[in-house]
């Protein structure tokens, strides 16, 4: 069953594009060996302004009660991916120990790898999308009007998601995509309360290319090359060549 296009947010005509995600050398192996893709909550997202909105409290006007901007989101898991290909920015920030590998995807193979059409909860529950980037002034506002009542609190999860896909101008570098999970079963069913969702994956469908970190040593490429092969990855698996030398 195709994921319909309403769980694509903000990605007009880009949902066959590439994204790329960089990842320890250590996830790689788990993910090619275990079959697994982790989400996680929120709340672990590395910008402290979102964690901090996640404290802000919110009446919720038909009510009467109050929360908090994170209550509204205590359900969801998301995992955060780029249109960038490829930057020495990227490779420092997520891979520091230069030992880093970056998987390739697109954006629809990505929710299908996790949408279950038989999950009673479907329409509200698997999204994906590209982050709008705002001046900070814009996202307290949002957070203070009525859009944000009608939208996220008294929403279901397709308002939630879109709230989970602003972000400061200062990150717009990043050109972010996200992978979001609304977890919502019955407590009784036994809904998750760990920081973390996994869904079983099919690597060789999902991924179609591994790159090492530039600055791997030559050797050591070519040992985690065999290695990757190992696992049973029968795609290409190489070394970027961000730092090469040009040949004038």
């Amino acid at each position: 069953m195709p994921v319909p296009n309403r769980h694509f947010i903000n990605l007009d005509g880009e949902f066959d594009l590439p994204i790329y995600r960089i990842f320890g050398l250590d996830r790689v192996e788990e993910i090619l060996r275990d079959k697994k893709l982790v989400l996680v909550k929120p709340e672990l997202w590395e910008d402290p302004f979102e964690n901090f909105l996640a404290k802000v409290p919110v009446e919720l006007t038909r009510s009467g009660g109050t929360c908090t901007v994170g209550d509204l989101f205590k359900d969801f898991f998301g995992q955060c991916w780029t249109q960038e290909q490829e930057s020495d920015a990227m490779w420092r920030i997520y891979s520091p120990k230069k030992l880093g590998a970056r998987l390739k995807t697109t954006p629809r193979r990505l929710i299908e790898a996790i949408y279950d059409p038989a999950n009673q909860f479907r329409d509200n529950a698997y999204f994906i999308g590209k982050v709008q980037y705002f001046a900070e002034a814009q996202i307290a506002t949002f957070f203070q009007d009525g859009e944000f009542t009608r939208q996220v609190a008294m929403g279901l999860g397709w308002g939630q998601a879109h709230a989970l896909l602003i972000k400061r101008t200062e990150f717009e570098h990043e050109r972010e995509v996200r992978l979001l999970f609304n977890d919502l079963r019955e407590n009784t069913r036994g809904r998750a309360t760990a920081p973390v969702f996994a869904f079983p994956i099919d690597p060789e469908t999902l991924f179609d290319e591994i790159t090492l970190d530039p600055r791997l040593e030559l050797n050591a490429a070519n040992a985690v090359r065999v290695r990757l092969k190992a696992s049973g990855f029968r795609h290409n698996i190489n070394r970027s060549n961000l730092y090469r030398l040009p040949a004038f």
